[in-house]
């Protein structure tokens, strides 16, 4: 079975994404406010996950380093 090159990509890598149910899981927002939440937050969001990936990583060698 031939695996899709996103999944393969997917696959060795940290990703996160976060569809409308699963943050507005009671609908309060409609899909316009949705896009428009998108739109004002999307870079911070990619920036904080990877300032995040980076302090996980950097965790992850200091412990590695003590064992």
């Amino acid at each position: 079975m031939k695996i899709p090159k996103l999944n393969q990509e997917l696959s060795n890598s940290l990703y996160q994404y976060m569809k409308k149910e699963h943050l507005d899981t009671h609908n309060k927002i409609t899909n316009d406010e949705w896009e428009d939440f998108i739109d004002e937050y999307q870079d911070c969001f990619a920036e904080k996950c990877s300032e995040l990936a980076n302090d996980l990583f950097g965790e992850f060698l200091i412990d590695k380093e003590e064992a």
